[in-house]
């Protein structure tokens, strides 16, 4: 798992994966197998991942823990029992999204400041 995670921070900090790229440059990752990945902020891991462009991963078991997503777009994925645990997500998407029992759990998700048009099985804690 740690490599995946390890993959999609490359592709995120060379902005392959970054809302600010423009679209013709950007890498879409339909259908990318991200099941399990843990992003957890630690020493060694900032886990600020502002704009990070997502759509349509199949992402179940996912955790992203203590991070910053300011403007992520995790649209048309699957994302059932994902972990968000006080992350900071203003303004971000996560429209048509499968989200059976996932969790936004913590003081920094901020749901007011973010879009779930047209997803399922939302579960604010």
């Amino acid at each position: 798992m740690r490599e995946k995670r390890s993959i999609i921070v490359f592709l995120y900090d060379i902005r392959l994966i970054h809302g600010d790229t423009p679209q013709k440059e950007r890498l879409i990752l339909n259908d990318a197998d991200l099941i399990g990945v843990k992003f957890v902020r630690s020493s060694k891991f900032h886990c600020q991942l502002d704009k990070i462009y997502l759509i349509g991963i199949l992402a179940s078991d996912i955790i992203f823990s203590h991070c910053r997503m300011w403007k992520a777009v995790l649209d048309q994925s699957y994302l059932n029992n994902a972990k968000f645990l006080n992350c900071s997500m203003s303004y971000s998407t996560f429209v048509s999204v499968d989200l059976t029992n996932a969790e936004f759990i913590g003081d920094a998700n901020n749901a007011a400041k973010i879009n779930f048009s047209n997803s399922k099985s939302l579960q604010l804690i």
